[in-house]
């Protein structure tokens, strides 16, 4: 019997949590017993492969277990060690994917605030820029030609 168990302490809210992945004749106390804390695993083949993000953090790690001794040999471990590395870079990219999201999300806020910003102060600069031209004509207006011969070169 066969069973994989990955390991989880998620970094912002601690509550740590496990997922099981068992082969079809395993015991069903399998799973407790590959916990990193099982006083007794009771295997006789025995392998635990780190999950290390891009940081260099460990966040988990992947342990395999069989009854039978001599199970895990230079290709299984390899095969578990790049399954290892693929679980870290989904991780990794899952991560970074939620980062772009806050930074769209907060990036679609502040241009909506700016777009609110340009047009209240478009339209509170619209008043003066009328009556200062409505004075101009006015005064054009009432000095008519007498202003073109003083403001002329």
């Amino acid at each position: 019997a066969q069973i994989g168990v990955f390991f989880h302490t998620p970094a912002k809210s601690g509550d740590g949590y496990a997922h099981h992945a068992r082969s079809p004749d395993a015991p069903p106390d399998a799973a407790e017993r590959l916990a990193p804390d099982c006083p007794d695993p009771a295997f006789a083949s025995y392998h635990a492969a780190p999950v290390v993000v891009r940081t260099g953090r460990r966040v988990g790690v992947l342990p395999f277990g069989h009854e039978q001794p001599g199970m895990f040999t230079s290709e299984t471990t390899r095969l578990i060690a790049n399954v290892a590395a693929t679980a870290a870079i989904a991780m990794d990219n899952a991560r970074l994917f939620e980062q772009v999201r806050a930074h769209v999300t907060a990036l679609e806020k502040s241009n909506r605030e700016l777009d609110q910003f340009a047009y209240v102060a478009s339209h509170d600069l619209k008043a003066p820029l009328r009556g200062i031209g409505n004075l101009a004509q006015w005064i054009q207006e009432d000095l008519g030609e007498r202003i073109e011969g003083e403001t002329a070169p």
